[in-house]
């Protein structure tokens, strides 16, 4: 009987022996790369790319329809950042840079991200992978990117990175149970948005 009722407290004390050992070995540090889900292959590089008033947006289409992506684009970065990025044909520096390849037998939806102090290059076989490898630069941007209004006074600094990514389930779905509960046409829109964002592609 005495046993029974000292058990609780025995564990009780045993698990929290257990949990102060973990935090003291634990070293709890911010990561730069702050994507999720993590990519693929990450190869971390020291410095950031900073988007400013002049950098320039570069398209190669290779012939097809990106109209949608570069809507995309213009609606995500340049509201909250207040920037035009000018689009010209070519450019060497200061410069994010959309390009579709003529790459095969990659999975649906397969992106790399090259981050380096004077440029941004986005490339993939098909569209929507140019669209994952958006979602991805705006998780590395500063959260105000979130923002529909402009905001003043941020340093919009990406840090250096090699991303190659793909999705590592073909099907990846999240659940919005509107037969108990009931969502305005607007939660709706966000929770689709914010589905884009973690690229949850069903």
């Amino acid at each position: 009987m005495r046993f029974a009722k000292a058990l609780p407290l025995g564990l009780l004390l045993f698990l929290c022996l257990i949990q102060c050992e973990v935090f003291r070995k634990v070293e709890i540090r911010k990561s730069r790369y702050a994507v999720v889900p993590r990519p693929q292959k990450v190869i971390e590089k020291s410095g950031e790319f900073h988007i400013n008033a002049d950098t320039r947006l570069v398209i190669y289409d290779a012939g097809q329809n990106l109209d949608l992506v570069v809507d995309y684009f213009y609606e995500q970065f340049a509201i909250p950042t207040g920037f035009e990025f000018n689009r010209v044909s070519q450019a060497q520096n200061n410069v994010i840079i959309l390009r579709l390849t003529n790459e095969s037998g990659k999975e649906q939806g397969y992106y790399r991200l090259h981050i380096d102090t004077g440029v941004v290059k986005i490339s993939a076989p098909e569209a929507c992978g140019l669209f994952y490898g958006l979602q991805t630069l705006r998780q590395l941007l500063p959260g105000a990117i979130e923002s529909r209004d402009r905001v003043e006074g941020v340093d919009w600094q990406i840090p250096c990175v090699e991303i190659e990514d793909w999705p590592r389930f073909p099907y990846r779905g999240m659940h919005l149970d509107v037969g108990r509960h009931f969502f305005p046409v607007d939660f709706v829109k966000r929770y689709i948005d914010l589905l884009a964002l973690h690229k949850i592609n069903t």
